[in-house]
């Protein structure tokens, strides 16, 4: 008994410190490698409104190839830019390739409404961020 308090205690804190987008990354990676590309798809969507870079970058993809979700370039363009402002290396790469596919009025709207995106998905969650690089 005295071995197995600490480590339930130990455990619990472990557990209540990660993020809340944790499980939902490592459940759409999974489903992802399984080629489930709607799961995935679902799972990245919850974990990036929680905040998680990796899943925003992720998410953005799957708008930008139309994997799990039909093709969406404005979707594609909001979160790759998400998944920058929180230090993603490649998403402002990908970011540019989705604008590449919209209109310049279609651009303009869509940077009106980056900024309550980021309040939403970015700026709440900054001190869980994960270090991210590229995946």
């Amino acid at each position: 008994m005295k071995v197995i308090l600490p480590t339930l205690l130990l455990a619990t804190t472990l557990l209540t410190a990660l993020p809340a987008y944790a499980g939902h990354f490592e459940a759409a990676n999974e489903a992802y490698q399984k080629g489930d590309y709607k799961t995935a798809f679902q799972e990245y969507k919850i974990a990036s409104e929680k905040g998680d870079p990796r899943a925003q970058g992720k998410l953005a993809g799957l708008y930008l190839y139309g994997r799990g979700t039909p093709v969406d370039y404005g979707k594609a363009y909001i979160w790759f830019e998400m998944a920058a402002r929180q230090g993603d290396e490649y998403a402002s790469r990908f970011r540019d390739a989705a604008a590449a596919r919209l209109t310049v009025d279609e651009l303009k709207h869509l940077n009106d409404q980056l900024g309550e995106y980021a309040k939403k998905y970015v700026d709440p969650y900054k001190k869980d961020k994960p270090q991210t690089n590229g995946g």
